[in-house]
């Protein structure tokens, strides 16, 4: 696979005009928290007229609980760049936001709160896998000792006899869906395919998937905790892609 980053760091142009910020070690640490400090930076570049947008791995319908704390109003750039939604529109009259997680919620994660879930606006872009290509995606993770599941626009699917579905289940809530076998599930083209393994494993594997192109997607290894991620989607720098 092809190494479509740049040789050097591109030279700033300025005046800055606008922002695209990723959400999990930059504009929250491991308390999962907007920081007042955070606040009011993003506060005095939207006061000097500088856009403002996330551009994060999580699903939109995760990434606007912190644009609308932030008070954003850019589109959403979620899954890696593979979909980009508008910013949701007012409220009607009696109707009421999803709210996020509170204390007591089982998605809090060791005494902070994780919030999941908000309402979005349209869908302006979505760039799929193919469906082949996230079926080969899947029986490679499989192969490979990693416990594969799918992201579908606002959906996770994943096995039922996956030995983390139930921390899926308690973090999603009913969002979670749970399926006998992932391969059935693959009806047509899909966002992503998220696979878990022991911590250290997925780096194991990453230059081999390149250097072999075991699957068409592009592979990205992600860490979180004691565990493992590796996440494959579309295309490289989709999130460069889309903010073209």
């Amino acid at each position: 696979m092809r190494d479509h980053r740049p040789a050097a760091p591109p030279a700033p142009d300025f005046p800055i005009r606008m922002l695209a910020l990723d959400i999990d070690g930059t504009l929250v640490g491991p308390d999962v928290q907007l920081s007042e400090r955070i606040r009011a930076a993003i506060g005095e570049a939207t006061a000097r007229g500088v856009r403002v947008s996330v551009a994060t791995g999580r699903m939109p319908s995760s990434a606007v609980v912190f644009a609308e704390q932030l008070g954003l109003t850019e589109p959403l750039i979620g899954h890696q760049g593979a979909v980009i939604r508008a910013m949701p529109e007012a409220l009607r009259p009696g109707e009421r936001r999803r709210a996020p997680s509170a204390p007591g919620d089982p998605r809090v994660r060791e005494g902070h709160i994780v919030p999941f879930g908000g309402r979005t606006g349209r869908l302006l872009h979505h760039e799929p896998m193919p469906a082949d290509v996230v079926r080969d995606a899947i029986r490679w993770c499989r192969d490979n000792d990693l416990d594969p599941h799918i992201n579908h626009l606002e959906r996770i699917i994943a096995e039922l006899h996956d030995p983390r579905f139930a921390d899926y289940s308690s973090y999603l809530g009913k969002d979670a869906e749970g399926v006998a076998d992932l391969l059935d599930a693959v009806h047509g083209p899909m966002t992503k395919v998220i696979s878990v393994g022991e911590a250290g494993r997925p780096m194991e594997l990453i230059e081999d998937a390149r250097r072999t192109g075991a699957t068409d997607a592009d592979l990205e290894p992600l860490f979180r905790s004691a565990e493992g991620y590796l996440r494959m989607w579309e295309r490289a720098e989709a999130r460069g892609a889309a903010l073209r």
